[in-house]
């Protein structure tokens, strides 16, 4: 069971956003295909995005995650790039990636999502030299970055 907010209804822009938001506002956006349980019944709601996820192979650097933690930049950028190969959709870069600061920072694998996603317009470093790639996402950063997606991808 996945713990709900206690203020569902209170603007909180600058709050991090969770890993398990990220993965229901990505399988909502895929059009939140059927997933079923073990025993061939129809999940739904959060269990269902949790199927989907598990099914899919999105999942954070580190292989796993938690509903209720903090998603960071980088695992933010490599759960958006798997769901755009999920949903075959190409980005079409506008300009060059910048070799930021503390590239060494980020994990191998979220390197190509967060060199595709700047390349593409859609996600920008924390400052004109950095990414942060281990910070947390505010939901307001997540926000400008699902919408910068949606519209890169439908142009």
């Amino acid at each position: 069971m996945h713990a709900k907010s206690s203020e569902p209804t209170r603007f909180r822009p600058g709050t991090p956003v969770t890993q398990g938001e990220v993965i229901e506002a990505l399988y909502n956006m895929v059009g939140k295909p059927t997933m079923l349980n073990q025993y061939g019944h129809t999940l739904q709601g959060l269990d269902a995005a949790d199927e989907w996820v598990h099914a899919n192979g999105i999942l954070p650097s580190s292989g796993g995650y938690s509903y209720d933690s903090f998603i960071t930049r980088q695992d933010a950028a490599l759960l958006i790039i798997r769901t755009a190969g999920i949903m075959r959709v190409s980005l079409r870069y506008i300009r060059n990636a910048p070799v930021f600061a503390d590239e060494w920072e980020t994990a191998p694998i979220a390197r190509p999502a967060i060199s595709d996603l700047f390349r593409a317009g859609i996600i920008n470093g924390r400052t004109s030299s950095t990414f942060d790639p281990l910070g947390a996402m505010s939901r307001a950063e997540f926000a400008v970055i699902m919408h910068r997606f949606i519209e890169a991808t439908t142009r």
